[in-house]
């Protein structure tokens, strides 16, 4: 995570995507990400993100999720998709 996370906070623009289930966000999440659940981004991810060349860093609870929805960005044709993996790898405080 530690490279990842330099990367991301490199970037100008890029979007975190929280893809855990609505519970699981409201418990504690990383502060301004967009939260869209798993079950639901196929569906839902062109209405939120819009751009298909902006950096989308993904992370779920324990990294299994976050690599589906990357795929699943993916074959949606976004190119800058990085899996973040797990929240509790995340180095600041998360928000409730």
């Amino acid at each position: 995570m530690n490279q990842m996370y330099k990367n991301l906070k490199a970037e100008n623009n890029a979007i975190i995507l929280d893809v855990r289930e609505d519970y699981e966000y409201k418990e504690g999440h990383i502060k301004g990400c967009l939260h869209i659940p798993l079950h639901m981004l196929e569906d839902h991810a062109c209405e939120a993100l819009e751009d298909l060349h902006q950096p989308i860093y993904v992370y779920c609870r324990a990294g299994v999720r976050s690599k589906v929805g990357c795929h699943i960005l993916e074959s949606q044709g976004y190119d800058k998709v990085y899996n973040l993996g797990a929240i509790s790898d995340w180095p600041e405080e998360l928000e409730k």
